[in-house]
């Protein structure tokens, strides 16, 4: 298995962000997904990830630079974060 920190554009710093949320090598970050473990390291660490986190993450499963991603996916991931968001408000809500 991979290591976070040998995935490209992911080092030391994310890989000890990911490992305060069980993430420990590519195969988690698959299972989990990069918007999950992102919201996971922001809601349930001591961490303030920046969104260059979230795109390094994807960067790194598509073998892509993260500034790659950041500019061709960037408002997508931003919805999509936001509606994941919203979702998890509407369950929490209903006690969920």
């Amino acid at each position: 298995m991979t290591a976070i920190s040998e995935l490209k554009g992911l080092g030391e710093k994310s890989a000890a962000m990911l490992a305060a949320v069980d993430i420990e090598n590519e195969a988690d970050l698959r299972r989990v997904g990069p918007i999950n473990a992102y919201i996971a390291v922001r809601d349930q660490t001591e961490f303030n990830p920046g969104r260059n986190l979230l795109y390094a993450m994807i960067g790194a499963l598509e073998d892509t630079d993260w500034r790659t991603i950041a500019k061709e996916q960037k408002t997508a991931l931003i919805l999509a974060l936001d509606g994941h968001e919203k979702l998890s408000a509407m369950f929490e809500e209903d006690g969920y």
